[in-house]
């Protein structure tokens, strides 16, 4: 039972305090590890941007997998609490949803100035001259996206094994936020963390299409729409998983999400629409997508621990 402890009091943890502004949180500091070794590999193989990003990859999942590779040789009483804390901090559950509510707060007064002001935390295109409707636009696609990666990936690798799993799987996350991009700089050395990443996201995603699904059904909103247009639409963007809890929401509320929206840099990015219906979309609508969020978290959580208790 000590696991499944261990990811009650995480799950509380978050709910309760979110993720922390912590110069120790365990993703900043993988973070800091990436920039080191980057530098490093880039310098040592300067002719060969693929393979020494492959040796970037694993080399900083080996150093977070030996971190925590102990973790089960302590005594339970050191060991519940470590894996608690490291499986708090691979979820984001607590942040998503009061930073989403925080710009449907904002857009139900009215406070576009606002709205953009706190949706800056929650995405990184230009959002400074979104209108209503496009900032609405914007949470929505950011809390349904991270409903997966954020939420149901961490539980599911949780399931799968423990804490350091979850961890690694944090990492692999945190190492395509940093490289996976397809530009002159990581379009090579971050081809492999990009795959990584999409290999780890594959079942979760569609777990979290499967539980929105059924989320729709329960509250008696359009789940043939929600499934239909997760056939038809989700492999329409780059990701192979990204984009199915966006299309699956957009299937089941009627709603057109996506197309071409700014950069932080102020270059066009271009995405294609998914969904049918309605164009216009309001401080209502991301409401609706803070209630999957959290029907998501709870049915993710239920899952991974009968998993746990089980094995």
């Amino acid at each position: 039972m000590e696991p499944l402890l261990a990811l009650a009091l995480a799950m509380v943890l978050d709910a309760w305090i979110g993720d922390p502004v912590w110069p120790y949180h365990p993703v900043r500091l993988i973070g800091r590890v990436a920039m080191v070794l980057e530098s490093f590999w880039r310098r040592l193989m300067p002719k060969s941007e693929r393979l020494a990003g492959v040796f970037f990859g694993l080399s900083v999942l080996a150093i977070v997998a030996a971190s925590v590779g102990g973790l089960y040789l302590l005594p339970w009483v050191l060991r519940l609490p470590i894996e608690a804390a490291v499986t708090y901090f691979c979820l984001a559950y607590g942040c998503l949803f009061d930073e989403t509510l925080a710009v449907v707060d904002r857009l139900k007064e009215g406070d576009l100035t606002g709205a953009r002001r706190r949706l800056r935390f929650l995405v990184s295109r230009d959002v400074s001259r979104e209108t209503e409707s496009g900032l609405a636009r914007a949470a929505i696609e950011t809390t349904t996206e991270n409903m997966s990666d954020g939420i149901v990936a961490p539980l599911f690798w949780f399931a799968v094994g423990g804490a350091p799993a979850a961890l690694v799987y944090k990492a692999v996350n945190t190492l395509d936020s940093m490289v996976g991009y397809r530009n002159e700089k990581y379009e090579r050395f971050g081809w492999f963390c990009a795959r990584l990443d999409d290999v780890a996201n594959y079942v979760p995603a569609r777990l979290t299409g499967l539980i929105m699904v059924f989320a729709a059904a329960v509250f008696r909103r359009d789940y043939r729409g929600a499934w239909r247009a997760w056939r038809r639409d989700a492999q329409k963007g780059p990701s192979p998983n990204g984009g199915i809890p966006i299309v699956v929401f957009a299937g089941a509320e009627g709603l057109v999400l996506g197309g071409d929206c700014l950069a932080g840099d102020g270059s066009v990015v271009r995405v294609p629409t998914v969904g049918e219906g309605r164009t216009v979309i309001g401080y209502r609508d991301v409401h609706l997508a803070l209630m999957y969020l959290s029907a998501v978290t709870l049915f993710a959580f239920g899952v991974s621990a009968v998993v746990v208790v089980l094995t």
